[in-house]
């Protein structure tokens, strides 16, 4: 190298790519979201809380003093009912009157709403609804 030359010592700091998603995956994560939130509007009364969003839900899920047990079981029971929900009930845009979403798109929907809360709770330890293997 010559003494002309110079050299580009500059810092690039990279960001975590989980905290940030493409436009297309996003929207998907906001339709998905919204779909949830809508089904946590029933599913919470039904069984006898009050309403949640799904970005406010804690790790150890609606009771803060859950064993991890519980805390599965109740992650457990919540992505079983969804799961149905999507399945057999769901809408687009979450309009009543809208038209059933497809099984491709729910399965979508549940694989993005799943990467959200993995995401969310990636310092915790691994819940197991949300493996591969249970």
């Amino acid at each position: 190298m010559s003494d002309e030359e110079e050299v580009d010592f500059t810092l690039v700091f990279y960001r975590d790519t989980r905290d940030g998603l493409l436009t297309s995956a996003a929207d998907k994560q906001r339709k998905a979201l919204k779909h949830l939130n809508y089904f946590l509007e029933g599913y919470c009364v039904q069984i006898g809380i009050g309403v949640v969003k799904a970005e406010d839900i804690p790790y150890h899920g609606i009771s803060l003093k859950a064993s991890e047990k519980e805390a599965f079981e109740f992650w457990d029971k919540l992505y079983g009912a969804f799961t149905t929900y999507l399945g057999s009930h769901a809408r687009s845009g979450c309009n009543p009157k809208g038209q059933r979403i497809s099984p491709n798109t729910a399965d979508g929907y549940l694989s993005s709403t799943k990467a959200f809360f993995v995401n969310k709770f990636r310092i915790e330890p691994a819940i197991p609804v949300f493996q591969k293997t249970q």
